[in-house]
């Protein structure tokens, strides 16, 4: 467990700081692969939207 928060912060800050260095990227850009981790909250959110919805029986298929 702690290898892994250490594999976690060594690409946040390695990659943070490699951004900033060789790319020029200030601010939110900085975040290796922001883009992701911006939408993660989204991703969230319809993955647990989708397990409820299945566990209720609300979701699954629909007669034609």
């Amino acid at each position: 467990m702690i290898l892994m928060l250490l594999a976690l912060f060594g690409y946040f800050v390695g990659g943070s700081i490699y951004n900033y260095t060789q790319n020029g990227s200030r601010g939110w850009e900085v975040v290796p692969n922001h883009v992701f981790w911006g939408e993660i909250v989204s991703f969230l959110h319809d993955l647990f939207s989708n397990i409820r919805a299945r566990l209720s029986g609300e979701g699954g298929y629909q007669q034609i």
